[in-house]
């Protein structure tokens, strides 16, 4: 096995990847990490013990720096951020943060790194059960940092130090859109009347990774043909990616909605779970087949795409926004859903595993999903247009 120096001053690196990897979903066994990377990332290097590694990225002309610090070689992640700043030879503003309840910090910086004069972004998190000191640290060189600074801040975004940290949401997001005070909201679902709460910055905060994510996204859809072979299963990736990173962030957002709406049903529950799935999910689907339909700009630097907390308010939406918020609402309530794209067929639905009931399902590997026809007023769960039914144009949109 051959060594080779990387050129920061505190590690070295070996040819040995021993990480898990699942799509573009990068995980530490050992640590208990994983972080959800743009389409095309690659590991360079890594030390044995997985504490250091080096990605590298196909399609962004970046590198992202993974060092777990032994947990009693620093007080606060405050420190821990700045003393790996000042061995990467780096000059950086820090800000502390909470988020998933730990004192976290997070920080920009510049400076030469393998003799490149760079920019970029940086976290330190720590890891539960004292496993260390997470140093995330994305950068470029700095004439192209700030063309790529989205993919940047995404990475650094997708970072879950444990399973719990899942479905909530990034720590940059988090950062930048602190809470600020509950907005209540009234949901009318058929004849049902249900109050909920919302955060007041919860609209801009998931705009702000829907546009974040669609500024990703471009750059695969200008540079990638859908009818190419070997190009095509790229481009799908980067797109699933693009909601499966917007209906992260919007989980934890609609937690309160979903409990709201399921204790309003709770009475009523009284048969198998199967049935009382069925009950809910097919109320919910009649009620999102009654939004406005509205299909946002199509202007090549926005997302047609109406974020979650704007259609609860009201606002049009088309078919990925409404199938995103039933995949969400329902699965905030426990049930195992997802959500299908095509972009052969222009279209989303909406998923649902029901044991023992019957319709139109698409398999995801041995699990049978019903779908959902949200754009079509009374059709029920498992009812698929008849010129939508070739599986292979239906591609999953799964939740962690």
């Amino acid at each position: 096995m051959q060594k080779h120096r990387i050129l920061f001053s505190f590690f070295l690196i070996f040819s040995f990847i021993v990480l898990h990897a699942s799509g573009e979903c990068v995980s530490s066994q050992k640590f208990g990490y994983m972080i959800d990377f743009p389409e095309g990332a690659q590991i360079e290097d890594m030390t044995e013990d997985e504490s250091i590694v080096l990605m590298s990225h196909k399609y962004f002309k970046l590198k992202t720096l993974l060092r777990v610090w032994p947990a009693d070689k620093y007080v606060t992640s405050s420190d821990a951020l700045k003393d790996s700043m000042k061995k990467l030879g780096a000059e950086c503003e820090t800000t502390d943060c909470i988020w998933h309840r730990q004192n976290c910090t997070i920080a920009m910086f510049t400076g030469a790194i393998e003799g490149t004069q760079s920019s970029g972004w940086a976290e330190v998190i720590p890891l539960p059960e004292k496993k260390g000191w997470l140093l995330a640290c994305v950068y470029a060189s700095s004439d192209v940092a700030e063309n790529i600074e989205s993919a940047m801040i995404s990475i650094l975004d997708s970072v879950m130090p444990d399973w719990s940290s899942m479905h909530e949401s990034g720590i940059i997001t988090s950062t930048f859109y602190p809470s600020s005070g509950p907005e209540a909201i009234t949901l009318k679902i058929g004849n049902r009347k249900i109050s909920s709460v919302l955060d007041k910055s919860d609209s801009e905060a998931n705009q702000f990774v829907i546009d974040r994510e669609w500024n990703i996204f471009k750059i695969y859809a200008q540079h990638l043909d859908i009818n190419k072979a070997a190009e095509a299963p790229v481009l799908i990736s980067a797109w699933q990616r693009f909601y499966r990173l917007t209906a992260k962030d919007s989980m934890a957002r609609l937690s309160k909605v979903s409990d709201d709406i399921y204790m309003d049903f709770m009475s009523e529950l009284t048969s198998t779970q199967s049935d009382n799935e069925l009950k809910v999910a097919q109320e919910l689907l009649t009620w999102t087949q009654g939004f406005e339909y509205k299909r946002n700009d199509r202007q090549t630097d926005k997302a047609d795409f109406t974020n979650l907390i704007d259609v609860l308010k009201g606002t049009g939406n088309d078919c990925d926004s409404r199938s995103m918020l039933l995949a969400v609402l329902l699965k905030n309530m426990g049930m195992d859903t997802c959500f299908f794209i095509s972009p052969q067929y222009g279209h989303a639905m909406f998923g649902i595993h029901l044991d023992g009931k019957a319709g139109q399902t698409i398999k995801i590997d041995s699990t049978e999903y019903l779908v959902g026809e949200t754009t079509a007023k009374d059709v029920t769960i498992g009812m698929m247009s008849a010129d939508m039914t070739d599986r292979k144009f239906w591609y999953p949109v799964e939740f962690y």
